[in-house]
């Protein structure tokens, strides 16, 4: 039984390595690299019993990659989701605190955005904090998001009138709406969730 796990999980870490070739080879356009990535990230998640240390080296490899996108609004959204694959149950706790890691290193991205980026960049990380912030995932508290909140904020005070209608906009501030629309119901049955500042 053990051989059979030790060859599937050898298996499953070759067609990650083939994928991340098909990757290099094909992904030319930025909406198809951010798919393709997006793809390769739930799917390394939904991994089963790879060891720890093929799991980094892959999970690592991931987050390089998405490193290379060109748009930094694109390296924020892709980074934000990267901590996802730090947070598994059976990681150690050493993975655990690369969440936070890659979250930090997303706000950054976002707040180096073009102004036209910077809102729906900071709203999807602010989904991404809320998602881990729900998990409980080591360091995403009521602080961190409230954080993020503010610079949301921030981002859609300093909209530019030549901006302010376009459809990537209006978008961000109706899933942003929705967004805080979600958090205060949930403050209302979760304690946890009142630490957050709208």
């Amino acid at each position: 039984r053990q051989m059979c796990i030790r060859d599937r999980c050898d298996m499953s870490y070759e067609l990650f390595v083939r994928a991340f070739t098909i990757f290099e080879e094909n992904a030319a356009n930025p909406k198809e690299q951010a798919r393709m990535m997006a793809t390769m990230v739930s799917s390394l998640i939904a991994t089963r019993n790879l060891p720890e240390d093929s799991y980094e080296t892959l999970a690592t490899k991931v987050c390089q990659y998405t490193a290379t996108f060109l748009q930094k609004h694109d390296q924020a959204m892709m980074a934000s989701l990267c901590a996802n694959l730090f947070w598994k149950k059976n990681l150690s706790d050493t993975f655990h605190t690369r969440v936070m890691e890659c979250l930090k290193r997303s706000v950054k991205l976002a707040g180096n955005s073009t102004a036209v980026n910077q809102p729906p960049a900071f709203v999807e990380v602010l989904n991404q904090f809320l998602h881990l912030f729900a998990a409980n995932a080591t360091g995403v508290d009521g602080k961190a998001v409230s954080t993020v909140v503010e610079l949301m904020r921030e981002a859609n005070m300093n909209i530019g009138e030549d901006i302010k209608d376009t459809p990537e906009i209006e978008a961000s501030k109706l899933y942003y709406r929705n967004t805080t629309r979600y958090i205060r119901s949930r403050a209302t049955q979760d304690e946890r969730w009142q630490e957050i500042e709208l």
